[in-house]
């Protein structure tokens, strides 16, 4: 990109935007949507454990990490996050697993969307 008018490297007049590297956006638009490998898992019941979402996701693949969110004293929220080592065992296991009873509640998976994300959190002042 051109510093001073924007414009892509090589198309510019001021020289400025020589060299410069532009993106491969054109090239990973058109490989299409990429798929997460990081799962959702809502509708947690509350004593539910990252021991309890490994011993669940482990038949499916190489687990990466198990988080269960919890608030500032501790007590979990009722959702967490499995991100597995490839896309295709997050898949697999999404498939497989959802709608199963985990302690009692229903477990609700859906791969997680981080460019639809927005953010989250307490409003701070």
């Amino acid at each position: 990109m051109c510093r001073r008018y924007g414009a892509l490297a090589g198309k510019c007049e001021c020289g400025a935007g020589d060299g410069l590297q532009t993106s491969n956006f054109d090239e990973r638009r058109k490989a299409g949507p990429t798929l997460s490998s990081t799962l959702y898992i809502g509708n947690l019941a509350h004593e539910t454990t990252e021991a309890d979402l490994l011993t669940e996701f482990t038949p499916f693949g190489k687990i990466v990490s198990t988080k269960v969110m919890s608030d500032r004293r501790g007590r979990a929220k009722g959702f967490g996050f499995v991100e597995m080592a490839d896309k295709e065992s997050a898949r697999e296991a999404m498939e497989s697993l959802r709608g199963k009873e985990l302690n009692g509640r229903t477990m609700d998976i859906v791969l997680e969307d981080r460019k639809n994300r927005k953010g989250g959190g307490r409003r701070r002042r």
